[in-house]
């Protein structure tokens, strides 16, 4: 008996790359979307050494840029995220005095996820004044890490650092502008534009298959910017907003 030639292709689509399915350009894990949760956010300390008092880490700044992460993963379709409650509830669970990628490794094998997106806030400074007008512009840094649960390894890093400046004063940031309007940004409105950027460069970089192999480079680069030092931030501007 012959198979129509519909069920040959099935089955080259089935069998493209072992233990993976490709549906409308995904890669998918077992037949399904790789799944990911989302660690809080917490503040970058280096051990041993004391706060900067220099660095500005506003109170709540780590359920802000949480909660931004959720958001903007929200919108998208190529993993599948787990329930923030899920997550919550795991996290009771786990020695928070651990190794921040040892903790994300061990909420991944928790609650079932391929990777767990954690990170650190280096810098969160609400600007002062209104939209129209501010004395001082909001000031933002953190960094973003992708930590798969089968080893702990970090398959993807990326970093935002950005205080607002006028457009006139520096036309490299016309994308800012484009993204949060002619307006003087608050410190939730500037991370969000942070977290857009790093999460799309995060789904045209990572795929199902750096879940499941690779990730030794990425982790000693991960561990190289956890102990680098922060960009400094440029001096402040007093102008309106153009």
């Amino acid at each position: 008996m012959r198979l129509p030639g519909v069920v040959f292709l099935a089955l080259g689509f089935l069998t493209g790359c072992a233990g993976t399915l490709r549906r409308g350009g995904e890669v998918l894990i077992g037949g399904r979307l790789p799944r990911i949760a989302v660690l809080p956010l917490e503040r970058h300390v280096l051990p041993g050494k004391p706060v900067d008092p220099e660095v500005t880490v506003e109170e709540g700044a780590e359920a802000i840029v949480t909660a931004e992460i959720h958001g903007v993963l929200a919108e998208q379709s190529r993993f599948a995220v787990v329930p923030d409650l899920e997550v919550r509830e795991a996290l009771a669970r786990t020695d928070r005095s651990r190794p921040l990628f040892d903790r994300a490794r061990t909420l991944g094998q928790e609650v079932g996820a391929d990777a767990v997106l954690c990170g650190e806030i280096l810098r969160f400074r609400e600007r002062v004044g209104t939209e129209l007008g501010a004395r001082k512009p909001a000031s933002v840094g953190f960094r973003l890490y992708l930590v798969r649960s089968r080893d702990g390894k970090v398959v993807w890093q990326g970093s935002f650092q950005e205080t607002q400046q006028e457009l006139t004063s520096n036309l490299l940031r016309w994308w800012m502008f484009w993204r949060g309007g002619p307006k003087w940004l608050s410190a939730g409105e500037l991370a969000r534009i942070g977290v857009e950027r790093l999460v799309e460069k995060m789904l045209d970089e990572v795929s199902a298959e750096e879940l499941q192999e690779g990730g030794r480079v990425a982790e000693r680069e991960a561990e190289r910017s956890r102990h680098a030092p922060m960009a400094q931030v440029p001096p402040e501007r007093v102008e309106p907003a153009a």
